[in-house]
């Protein structure tokens, strides 16, 4: 009888873990989602994640923390992927997928300013910042003269910005884009600025249930057969090179 409750306990287990390797667990800030930001960043993860999953037909599982225990979950497998970032922003023991995310971060001004030719034109003037970022494209050229005026979010800026609380803000061309489709408040800008553009990746815990190089041979599939570039939209950016 031992022994056969030994054998039944050996099978569940291996049930459990077979149904544990077959997910996609993917790690999401919990701030952002709890913000309801399903409109930008985490609402394009989220789509991603179940793109993904689907792909390498894994059962989708969302782990969501808050900013400071992502990396220490990645690093202990707690999660498989986290996606939406750069190594420089993401200090870990973990590898990195290919980039493929395009992202873009624009200085917006409203119409009732004379719109800058160059970031050179802002010295000495105050810009909505994100707290906790830094603007290094900015700061090289403006230095002591770079004049912060930090909030919590870029979305918060732009509100701001409406406000009359400074004539220009740095945000993510994923926020601009958003706020200028709902118009809620109201925003009327000069032709943004594009200040930095990349491609972000996704990190890959090393104690997961699914490689980076798997994870790259499915980003090398979505965007191929066009479905990556369906997710993101076919987007005219607003901006011009400074």
């Amino acid at each position: 009888m031992k022994r056969l409750s030994s054998l039944f306990l050996g099978v569940c287990l291996l049930l459990a873990w077979a149904a544990q390797a077959s997910e996609l667990r993917v790690l999401l800030n919990e701030k952002k989602v709890d913000a309801g930001s399903s409109w930008s960043d985490e609402g394009f993860q989220i789509q991603l994640a179940k793109l993904l999953a689907e792909r390498s037909r894994r059962e989708l599982k969302f782990v969501t923390l808050s900013r400071k225990r992502l990396a220490k979950a990645l690093e202990d497998g707690e999660g498989d992927i986290l996606c939406g970032y750069l190594p420089a922003w993401l200090a870990g023991n973990f590898d990195w997928s290919t980039g493929f995310i395009d992202v873009a971060d624009v200085l917006v001004s409203e119409r009732r300013t004379l719109p800058p030719r160059s970031i050179a034109d802002l010295a000495g003037l105050r810009i909505g910042t994100v707290l906790g970022y830094s603007y290094p494209e900015v700061e090289s050229i403006l230095g002591k003269n770079f004049i912060r005026d930090d909030g919590p979010g870029a979305a918060s800026n732009l509100r701001k910005l409406v406000a009359k609380r400074f004539d220009y803000a740095i945000v993510s061309e994923a926020v601009l884009l958003h706020h200028l489709k709902s118009n809620d408040p109201p925003l009327s800008i000069n032709p943004p600025l594009l200040i930095k553009q990349f491609k972000t990746q996704c990190a890959v815990s090393k104690k997961g249930n699914i490689g980076v190089a798997e994870i790259n041979k499915l980003i090398a599939e979505i965007q191929a057969d066009g479905s990556l570039g369906k997710l993101m939209g076919s987007v005219n950016r607003p901006h011009q090179n400074f």
